[in-house]
């Protein structure tokens, strides 16, 4: 752990180099535990390659939904989480990309798209393999009832 006034005074590369040693030790951990051969500087690459494609895909995510209609949310849910549950680039997500066909994984990505569509829940039907086969179907899902939403004070 590293003191809220020491953290704040870390520059934005100590900061970035701080949770690469962080992930490199626990990807090492991980490493030793499942008696996999490699090296500590194996680690660090594989944690920098994360700690760097996470960013990006946090970059993204700050840019663009501050102004994003409600559809748009739901798109870059989608976007988001598919990107984090398959450990891609953010460039490499295109129409064709096909979706997690593990079932907790697609139960996961269903709920976070369901938090954008502001639904409890949202199922992705099974017919759905692909990245815009599913955005196809964001656009056909019901319009969210927000009535619920709302706070109602005696």
């Amino acid at each position: 752990m590293i003191p809220c006034d020491q953290w704040n005074n870390m520059t934005d590369e100590e900061r970035r180099l701080h949770h690469i040693r962080v992930r490199a030790y626990f990807l090492y951990l991980k490493r030793k535990e499942e008696g996999r051969p490699g090296t500590p500087e194996g680690d660090w690459c594989a944690a920098e390659a994360e700690y760097d494609r996470k960013r990006e895909i946090n970059d993204i995510w700050r840019k663009a939904c501050g102004n994003a209609s409600l559809e748009g949310r739901a798109y870059l849910f989608t976007f988001y989480y598919l990107a984090l549950l398959q450990d891609m680039w953010p460039r490499d997500i295109k129409e064709l990309t096909p979706l997690p066909s593990n079932p907790s994984l697609r139960k996961q990505l269903g709920k976070s798209v369901g938090l954008a569509v502001m639904k409890a829940e949202y199922k992705i039907p099974d017919d759905v393999t692909t990245f815009g086969a599913l955005v196809k179907a964001l656009k056909k899902a019901a319009t969210p009832d927000r009535s619920r939403h709302t706070i109602r004070w005696p």
